[in-house]
């Protein structure tokens, strides 16, 4: 579970570099920052999940089982940040320009 946190990091570290105030972020700063991030994490992630899903051939159920969870909880971490994380930043910047 530490990795989503660590992607998290490491996309909010490119965007503090964009712009030191993350106050006033634009669109154009959170896609470079993606754009910069997205392949070591996706990296990552893949071979962790690569890794975890050789578990699944497990003859011990529970750690097939743990695997498949494990797995699972690393692909929904990764599409959170590369979607809803950043989706979530844009509106919270444009919801606070306006007020």
């Amino acid at each position: 579970f530490g990795i989503a946190l660590d992607d998290t990091i490491h996309l909010l570290n490119r965007l503090r570099l964009a712009r030191p105030s993350l106050r006033h972020l634009g669109r154009a700063e959170i896609a470079e920052a993606l754009r910069v991030t997205v392949p070591p994490v996706v990296t990552t992630s893949l071979i962790l999940f690569v890794g975890l899903g050789m578990t699944v051939f497990s003859a011990l159920p529970s750690a097939a089982l743990f695997g498949q969870l494990v797995a699972g909880a690393l692909a929904l971490a990764l599409l959170a940040d590369l979607f809803l994380f950043p989706g979530l930043l844009a509106w919270w910047n444009e919801t606070r320009g306006k007020s």
